[in-house]
């Protein structure tokens, strides 16, 4: 029973994981055909040249050129299929949508890649917080605790931002935010949009901005 609770889980991370990165998956499936496909090849040759079919020198170059393409699979570097255009992002995001892109490498430079799996959460209500995150992809619910009962809020997407209130009031968070999906997310510290805000004052009133805006739909809701 335990195994099998452990089994399904883990097959829900794998669906989870090829719906939220299916050009990913696309192409393990694509280096994996090529793989079979090289092995099966390699074990024809080597049946072809036991029966004298393929003098073995031949079948020694086809060998060797087989061994070095198989090699070249294995060193392909599959991570940049995870990796998310930051410049499109900030475009998506509220607080940064008017900055002028040609500031958006030193907003990038501060960015911290972060990941979470579904059901985890990524900030507690009543922790004390000193970041805010960007969404990249995937989504998570907000929710609040109101008379020892959790209530949904929001629902937050690509694009989206939270946290800002803890990050810019120095407050503990006022909400939960829960990896509704696999979520991948861009974490700004406090101290690295100080650094930022010191060069561009305008970015600090874009997030005092909207962190008003949303406390006021919290307050409405």
């Amino acid at each position: 029973s335990v195994y099998k609770d452990i089994s399904d889980h883990s097959k829900k991370l794998i669906e989870d994981f090829a719906e939220q990165f299916p050009e990913f998956v696309e192409t393990m499936q694509e280096q994996l055909g090529q793989r079979l496909m090289l092995i099966a090849e390699r074990d024809s040759v080597k049946h072809s040249a036991d029966l004298g079919i393929v003098p073995s020198g031949i079948a020694s170059k086809i060998l060797k050129d087989q061994g070095e393409r198989i090699r070249t699979l294995t060193k392909d570097n599959m991570t940049a299929y995870f990796e998310i255009d930051v410049d499109e992002l900030l475009r998506k995001v509220s607080v940064f949508a008017e900055v002028d892109v040609a500031h958006y490498p030193l907003i990038a430079k501060y960015l911290r890649s972060r990941s979470f799996a579904t059901g985890t959460d990524i900030i507690k209500q009543g922790q004390s917080g000193d970041s805010m995150f960007l969404i990249a992809r995937g989504i998570a619910n907000v929710s609040v605790l109101e008379g020892g009962k959790s209530k949904q809020v929001a629902v937050l997407y690509a694009g989206d931002i939270f946290g800002e209130s803890a990050l810019l009031h120095q407050s503990p968070r006022n909400a939960t935010a829960t990896a509704a999906t696999p979520c991948s997310f861009y974490e700004l510290k406090r101290a690295d949009l100080d650094k930022i805000c010191a060069e561009h004052p305008e970015i600090r009133e874009s997030v005092e901005k909207v962190d008003a805006e949303r406390q006021k739909e919290n307050a409405t809701a």
